[in-house]
């Protein structure tokens, strides 16, 4: 009996339901019955009442798929949860297309596990959305195919499950409420950088790193992700490259309620290339990447060409001078090859989690990018910044400008009661470097410029090397480092490795540092490189060494404790060489 339903329920939704789109609304049927369709009606009717009558009270309710406008219910059709992956996605696709042709804005898929054949697409201004239960848990999964038809892998093991339009003038196009499941497992210990669970650019899934932008290509851009369970993806989770005005995670909603949830990935939680304006909130990342092979939690940055013309993007406003007359040049330029760096990124309020072979945070070139009240636990690097590798890493070049790295906490105690990540050490802190050139011109030094780090707390850094410790800095010009909370840290608990210039490092407090080995020295200050000083350059012949824009004071270090190689500040006699700092008073915290 449930098959003879079944099939006429497929022919209610093939014959019938193109009839009640045509302005029949919820009670289509009684329509129907009077324009003529009453045989059809009456047998639909009848079968359903036989085949639910038979079923218990949950299993008699109907799955449909809803339109809104707002939150206005204005139609519904019939969802069967059955069908092959193929019938699925045209399901899917069609009822997005409905909702484009009848203005509604928002579609709702029941509560279910839909396997999908397709990548589905998002139209303009559309929100797709799945069911919640009362308690706000998803109830809606689309999922991946892992054979197709012919018993070969599905292609959706290798593309993106979802993708989006730009947004309109008054509506962003959205993503919410879903379970996307790729099923791909870390124990294959294969990555599949391909497969994603979100792909937002306008650039075809197949472009390649490398081949450069299209001209004249207009970014992405007024999409929102929000309230969406992501797992099981083989490269990553949510992927940006040349969007802008993207918004992932409710902004407002309660820091302990995570908006996003993105666990068990291959390469990235979440990764993006040239992105402008876009917000990162409210997100808990966990476990990703495999043994030996980088992995990010967040990470926004841009692809690397082979030279300067290639690199930068023509129209960059950083090729054109800070001045009236570069801004009219750069007005006037126009786009023909090369990159973006990302610019203007918010990543705040997340939860990154359970990464043991690479970084929860980073940013490879970015411009005003801000790190902000995340909370770290599990993860081999939290957070670095930094530039690009050129030349077999042989060299750096394109350093950041303009970071925020504020409120975070890294390792802390209640935060690893709460969240239980794995036991992973963590191997340095917070890390901020330019780089060893300004561009591939290779003319001048790439100093990371007008950087801030403070109202940190980082705990438990076990560093391998003794340049390394909780919070580190190398190659930046006027650097602030203040009010920040270390403890229990080996080698360094803040550390200066080379040409930091113009450096403020103060109100900082450093515990409980970790006896060093024998033959090592623990720091709570540790001077490591050279060229630690208030001169501009490293051209000591311009411009005599000097100490003025420097300040060092206010820091509430841990004590000197020469029988346990613990030292209040350390500076390497072998490789400080130009060194000059403001030293004021320093607090000695008394051991225990």
């Amino acid at each position: 009996m449930r098959t003879i339903a079944f099939f006429i329920g497929m022919f209610y939704n093939s014959y019938c339901l193109p009839i009640k789109f045509k302005n029949y609304g919820e009670y289509g049927m009684m329509k129907m019955y009077k324009k003529g369709y009453g045989l059809i009606t009456i047998l639909v009717i009848m079968m359903g009442i036989i085949w639910y009558g038979s079923l218990d009270t949950k299993a008699a309710e109907i799955a449909y798929i809803k339109y809104y406008t707002g939150d206005k219910l204005e139609a519904k059709t019939t969802a069967i949860s059955n069908f092959d992956p193929a019938s699925i996605s045209n399901s899917i696709t069609g009822s997005l297309n409905i909702a484009v042709r009848y203005n509604y804005t928002r579609v709702q898929l029941p509560e279910g596990t839909y396997q999908l054949n397709q990548t589905l697409n998002v139209p303009s201004g559309i929100t797709l959305e799945g069911s919640r239960d009362d308690n706000g848990n998803n109830l809606t999964t689309l999922a991946v195919p892992e054979l197709n038809v012919a018993g070969e892998a599905h292609v959706l093991n290798t593309q993106a499950l979802i993708t989006a339009d730009s947004g309109t003038d008054v509506r962003n196009t959205t993503i919410r409420r879903l379970i996307l499941d790729g099923g791909w497992h870390a124990s294959s210990n294969r990555l599949v950088e391909s497969q994603k669970a979100i792909f937002l650019s306008p650039f075809p899934q197949s472009k390649k790193a490398g081949d450069g932008y299209y001209k004249d290509v207009q970014r992405k851009h007024d999409i929102s992700v929000e309230d969406m369970t992501i797992r099981n993806f083989g490269g990553s989770g949510i992927y940006m490259d040349f969007v802008k005005d993207v918004t992932i995670g409710e902004i407002n909603s309660d820091q302990e309620e995570k908006s996003n949830s993105i666990e068990s990935i291959g390469y990235g939680g979440i990764i993006g290339y040239s992105v402008d304006y876009v917000k990162i909130h409210n997100t808990l990342i966990s476990d990703v990447g495999l043994d030996g092979k980088q992995a990010y939690g967040i990470a926004v940055s841009w692809y690397k060409g082979t030279t300067d013309a290639n690199q930068l993007a023509d129209d960059d406003r950083s090729r054109f001078e800070d001045t009236a007359d570069g801004e009219a040049l750069w007005k006037q330029a126009s786009y023909t090859n090369g990159y973006y760096p990302s610019t203007n990124v918010t990543i705040k309020n997340n939860v990154i989690m359970n990464i043991a072979s690479w970084e929860a945070l980073d940013t490879h070139s970015g411009k005003n990018i801000k790190f902000i009240g995340n909370h770290v636990m599990g993860v081999r690097f939290p957070i670095v910044v930094g530039g690009m590798d050129y030349e077999g890493a042989t060299i750096s070049a394109y350093p950041p400008e303009n970071i925020l790295i504020s409120e975070n906490k890294i390792n802390q105690a209640t935060d690893v009661q709460c969240y239980k990540p794995k036991a992973i050490s963590s191997e340095r802190g917070i890390v901020a470097t330019g780089t060893q050139f300004n561009d591939l011109t290779k003319e001048n030094m790439g100093f990371l410029k007008t950087l801030t780090i403070k109202n940190n707390e980082v705990s438990d850094i076990q560093t391998i090397k003794n340049i390394h410790g909780g919070i580190s800095i190398h190659v930046t010009y006027g650097a602030q480092v203040l009010f920040n909370r270390v403890d229990h840290t080996l080698f360094n608990g803040l550390v200066l490795m080379s040409s930091n210039k113009k450096t403020i490092l103060e109100n900082n407090t450093v515990t409980d540092m970790k006896e060093a080995p024998s033959n090592e020295v623990s720091a709570s200050l540790g001077i490591r490189g050279s060229h630690n000083n208030g001169n501009s350059t490293n051209d000591y012949l311009l411009e005599p060494l000097t100490d003025m824009g420097t300040s060092f004071i206010n820091n509430i270090l841990d004590g000197s404790y020469p029988s346990k190689n613990i030292f209040q500040i350390y500076q390497n006699p072998v490789s400080t060489s130009n060194n000059m700092l403001n030293f004021g008073e320093m607090s000695v915290v008394e051991p225990k």
